[in-house]
């Protein structure tokens, strides 16, 4: 549910222009998607309260790669060095928090969004299409949950729903 209404919200902004505040957003429902995931599938009972307190240490990072590990096998590509347009190299990871913080490069990037409509909807298809699977995703195991799933089937289930999407 948080998910879709903060996509809601960032519909609203990119239909009235606001950009800048759809790309300092980017990275909230990732982390809001891999912090659900360890606490269902990967952190043990007693480490769910200090998760759940964000208190530090309480990493992101440490997280989404505990995620990968053990729920998509290492299959994910978060913190995986990929090739830019121009040939840098950068991490999905790094964009997150580059766009979280409010970099340089995010005011950058909100200005070609601006002036660009070509450059910019692509690119807001793609994330409202990722982020509605990230909810899909989530209510699919809150299914099975309810229905009465312990975590390791719910798991094995989610696991090979995932390798059939990818």
């Amino acid at each position: 549910m948080c998910i879709a209404e903060l996509v809601n919200s960032v519909v609203d902004d990119v239909n009235k222009g606001r950009f800048f505040a759809y790309l300092t957003r980017w990275r909230q429902p990732d982390e809001m998607y891999y912090r659900a995931l360890y606490v269902m599938f990967v952190a043990d009972k007693d480490a769910i309260p200090h998760v759940v307190s964000g208190e530090m240490p309480n990493s992101f990072s440490a997280m989404q790669k505990a995620v990968n590990q053990t729920v998509f096998d290492g299959k994910r590509i978060l913190d995986k060095p990929q090739s830019g347009l121009t040939g840098e190299q950068f991490t999905v990871f790094d964009t997150l928090n580059d766009s979280a913080h409010a970099s340089f490069a995010t005011i950058v990037t909100c200005i070609e969004f601006a002036r660009k409509p070509e450059f910019r909807a692509p690119i807001i298809d793609n994330h409202l299409k990722y982020w509605k699977t990230l909810c899909d995703n989530l209510d699919e195991i809150e299914k099975m949950f309810k229905a009465g799933e312990s975590r390791e089937e719910v798991l094995t289930e989610f696991k090979k729903r995932h390798a059939k999407n990818k």
